[in-house]
């Protein structure tokens, strides 16, 4: 990779937002919170799925990963259970993508905790990231 596209990856990267999405649960305490991460690595990007709340919540997630690109077009899903620790924080998944200004890819998250699920997603077209959480459902 060459140096102006890895500094075009890194100011693409230090200007991200991340995506985010926070409720209460019924007994008031806040409910855990999903967050996509992305970080730049050498050959392109490391996205992190991470969750937040109080240590000892828990729940399920899911993260699915979908690209098109001029090398054709590949998804990956995975998922599982989650408890967080006494740090607050636990990354769940992490994936790293090789990134052309070409390509397009969408990271999806879905958060399950008490019946209420969150969703963050973040985005990857013409060059830049956009990062949006969505509402909770009940």
């Amino acid at each position: 990779m060459s140096n102006t596209k890895i500094l075009s990856v890194g100011v693409a990267l230090a200007t991200l937002g991340l995506a985010t999405f926070a409720h209460a649960e019924r007994d008031g305490t806040a409910a855990p919170t999903c967050e996509i991460r992305a970080s730049a690595t050498q050959d392109g990007v490391n996205l992190e799925g991470t969750v937040s709340g109080k240590p000892g919540s828990a729940g399920d997630y899911t993260f699915a990963l979908e690209k098109i690109g001029a090398g054709g077009n590949s998804s990956v899903n995975q998922g599982g259970e989650f408890e967080i620790d006494s740090s607050g924080a636990q990354t769940v998944t992490a994936t790293e993508l090789n990134l052309d200004r070409h390509d397009a890819y969408r990271a999806t998250m879905i958060l399950n905790t008490r019946q209420r699920t969150a969703r963050c997603e973040l985005d990857y077209r013409d060059g830049r990231f956009q990062s949006f959480g969505t509402g909770d459902r009940s």
